[in-house]
């Protein structure tokens, strides 16, 4: 974690931080998600299903570090912050704004479904712009997505994991009957570098 510096915070959820950091190598900004090490860290194998999208509408993940203490998952920053408060500073969209942005949306649900992963929290909350004059929309926060798995018998079957605070996620089949220090394992021969 040495190449980033930390800006500020930008938020912050269960059990997890969100900062804005400056990435000293490329000079540009990134947002890094702390997620603390413990027996709550198991659901967050599921950003494995976002990791393996690569589409100019969803936000990248750059890479992911195990820490001593957390899970830190580096992504792409869209410094125009959530459609959401795009509408709400607006008032409304025009019928050209409105299509400009469904169509972006689309295309990336669509990716999406090709690679066989459901957001299953699609919000404007979870809709970010990049900034730029033209903003182009970015799907974030892919932290419950299900997976649709090849199956033999029946086609595609969801596997199903039912996480401590009773919400219901989805995970890919192998990590359904893992416990937490062997999703560690799993997760450190598969990360990008260890620290």
């Amino acid at each position: 974690m040495d190449k980033y510096k930390e800006v500020r915070d930008i938020g912050s959820g269960n059990f997890k931080v969100a900062q804005l950091m400056h990435n000293r190598e490329n000079d540009g900004l990134v947002v890094v998600k702390l997620i603390e090490r413990g027996h709550r860290v198991g659901q967050s194998v599921l950003i494995f299903n976002h990791r393996s999208l690569r589409h100019p509408n969803i936000i990248q993940i750059i890479e992911v570090i195990l820490t001593p203490t957390h899970l830190a998952i580096v992504m792409e920053y869209a410094a125009g912050g959530e459609l959401f408060d795009r509408i709400v500073d607006r008032g409304w969209f025009s019928e050209e704004e409105a299509t400009y942005f469904f169509q972006q949306l689309i295309c990336g649900v669509s990716y999406c479904h090709h690679m066989q992963i459901c957001h299953r929290d699609l919000k404007l909350e979870n809709v970010l712009l990049d900034g730029s004059p033209a903003p182009r929309l970015k799907i974030c926060d892919f932290g419950s997505p299900s997976h649709h798995i090849p199956d033999d018998k029946e086609g595609f079957r969801l596997e199903r994991h039912v996480t401590e605070e009773l919400n219901i996620a989805y995970a890919y089949h192998e990590f359904t009957s893992l416990e937490n220090e062997e999703i560690f394992k799993w997760f450190d021969s598969h990360m990008d570098h260890k620290i």
